[in-house]
Formats: C-alpha cells, structure tokens, sequence
C-alpha cells in the first residue's frame, strides 16, 4: 500500500509540474489525473511481481475451517479436563 501511495504523490506532482508550464490550471488538473495513473501503473505491476502464487478465497476458507476445527478441539479438551476435575478443585474455580 506504501509504495502505491508513494507513486500516486510522487507521480501526481510530476505531472502536475510538467503540466504546469502550460498554466496553473493545467497543473492543477493534470495533477490528480497523473497521480492515478501512477498508482494504477504500480498496482498492476506489484500485482504482477506477485504471480499467480497468492492465495485465493478458496484457500483462505480451507485455512479458516482448520483453525475453526482446532478451536473446537482445544475447548473439547477443556470440558473433558474440567469433568475430570476433583469435586473440591471445581469448586474453587467458580469462586
């Protein structure tokens, strides 16, 4: 996010620069209009730069299922243990 954010200010005074030399109405409107295709320009090449390779949705619900299921397995672990639990043990807990 950094180096989008960097490009659209960097990108947006430059063009707004350039195009001052026209006028400075020309640079104000040219400014804006560079700084998003700066950003534009660097997202899509970050984007490249990180391939096929990322995770998709798919493979995020896989990993958010295990942790569910391990949750779920470490709270059955609790009861079990808290069942196990002497009678006087339990009754300091709860105080």
């Amino acid at each position: 996010m950094i180096p989008i954010v960097a490009a659209a200010i960097v990108g947006g005074l430059a063009c707004g620069l350039t195009a001052a030399s026209q006028g400075i109405i020309a640079g104000l409107l040219a400014a804006p209009l560079g700084g998003s295709a700066s950003a534009l320009l660097v997202a899509v090449a970050l984007a490249y730069r990180r391939g096929p390779g990322w995770q998709r949705q798919d493979d995020l619900d896989e990993q958010t299922d295990a942790m569910v299921a391990a949750l779920r397995d470490v709270a059955e672990q609790g009861r079990t243990q808290a069942e196990d639990a002497p009678a006087d043990e339990r009754s300091r807990r709860s105080a």
